[in-house]
């Protein structure tokens, strides 16, 4: 009789889905650690091996994929057939993980240039409309002696006040707001740590920079 003293979290199954054995090629309902001093056997059936500077490989790419496959196949000349290999592309949760991570990554993609036409449209239709509707005012001005370029910095600093409070409040959503969402909705399928957000500041500068240069281009060439 076994006493139940608390529950772990396995870091091979994470995800609410149904892992198998590779090995009985049956469903695995429940993992229980107990102390060794139960088994008469000093015998290892498992060994969980960690490959050296794991950390220079991107873990979702062919290139750590191809890596993985070379190790393995030097351990299969050493030994022979005196064990059985399994990687993390057998496990189920590993494997859901992955396809998960890469469909996210493709919306990554498309949504930053979708979005980013979007403005470039919407601020080209509305500065042009402003200056349609200020003709009359464009004239006067000119009539009383000012200059072209003084009056286009007033559409200019329009420019730069919706393009620069836009990119603002785009750097809250997209860091913040959009990642927590998603990664909400996945703690559904997944049993995850607590979200962690990384900040690139050369890409938010860089896009940010983008973004304001286009719509400054759009109200110049209006």
């Amino acid at each position: 009789t076994f006493e139940v003293v608390g529950i772990v979290q396995h870091p091979w199954y994470f995800a609410y889905v149904q892992e198998y054995s590779l090995e009985m090629h049956m469903p695995i309902e429940t993992i229980i650690y107990v102390d060794r001093s139960f088994f008469e056997t000093d015998v290892y059936t498992h060994l969980a091996v960690t490959l050296k500077n794991p950390k220079h490989h991107n873990i979702f790419s062919d290139e750590y994929k191809t890596y993985v496959e070379g190790v393995v196949t030097n351990l299969e000349d050493t030994y022979n057939d005196t064990f059985y290999y399994h990687t993390r592309n057998q496990n189920q949760s590993y494997v859901k993980f992955q396809n998960d991570v890469k469909i996210v990554k493709i919306i990554a993609l498309i949504f930053p240039v979708f979005f980013f036409l979007v403005a470039i449209l919407v601020s080209m239709s509305s500065m042009t409309k402003i200056v349609a509707d200020q003709r009359i005012q464009i004239g006067t001005m000119r009539s009383l002696g000012f200059s072209k370029m003084r009056i286009l910095w007033k559409y200019i600093f329009y420019a730069l006040l919706s393009s620069g409070v836009g990119s603002i409040l785009g750097i809250g959503l997209g860091i913040y707001l959009i990642p927590a969402v998603i990664y909400n909705a996945y703690l559904n399928s997944y049993n995850l740590p607590k979200l962690r957000i990384e900040y690139h500041f050369f890409y938010i500068s860089l896009i940010s920079l983008l973004m304001i240069a286009a719509v400054v281009l759009v109200a110049i060439f209006s």
